[in-house]
């Protein structure tokens, strides 16, 4: 990230659920990028595990660190990198893109994380209350139920994202068998 260009933050949020939950959380942070990105006109999707993209482009990325006693998670801290105002990247498997490149816009970084935390904290409410994000989720997945290629364990294939699994596992069918994946097993190529 070009040095004043970008949005990087971290939150702290106090989830109190349990260890098996986690991805809940993923989803909640994933789901408030995606409706703040609409709410600018972008259609964007998540790129599972932890990806935001743009068509095949990476505008944004998420990295959660939990803070667990016995099995519950009593912090998270949040990390949420989002492309703003850089207008070229380095070469990455992902190619990057900024909302500047999308925009042709120039935007104030603490206006747009003032409005990132709007539907930030807008979801935390919802998921502190209990309300379920799986299918709110499923909608804005990129890929979902198309054929898609991926790559695992040293080959590549075609399957068809079905879902994933409440512990954040990708579930793919290929041939004639649904596996769920974890994130380190399993690449989507684009």
């Amino acid at each position: 990230s070009n040095r004043g260009e970008n949005l990087l933050c971290s939150i702290i949020v106090e989830p109190k659920i349990s260890l098996a939950k986690q991805f809940n959380i993923s989803k909640f942070v994933a789901i408030s990028i995606i409706e703040f990105l609409h709410n600018l006109g972008i259609d964007a999707k998540i790129k599972w595990p932890n990806d935001i993209v743009v068509g095949k482009e990476k505008i944004s990325g998420i990295l959660i660190k939990n803070i667990v006693t016995n099995h519950m998670i009593n912090f998270s801290v949040i990390g949420i990198g989002l492309n703003v105002n850089q207008q070229s990247f380095r070469d990455y498997p992902i190619k990057a893109v900024s909302l500047l490149n999308i925009l042709n816009y120039d935007f104030d970084l603490l206006e747009l994380r003032e409005s990132l935390m709007i539907f930030l904290e807008k979801n935390l409410r919802k998921f502190k209350s209990g309300i379920s994000f799986d299918d709110k989720y499923l909608s804005y997945l990129y890929n979902y139920k198309k054929n898609t290629h991926f790559a695992s364990e040293r080959k590549q294939f075609y399957g068809i994202i079905n879902g994933v699994s409440s512990t954040g596992k990708l579930i793919v069918k290929s041939d004639m068998s649904t596996q769920a994946f974890c994130f380190n097993k399993i690449k989507l190529l684009f």
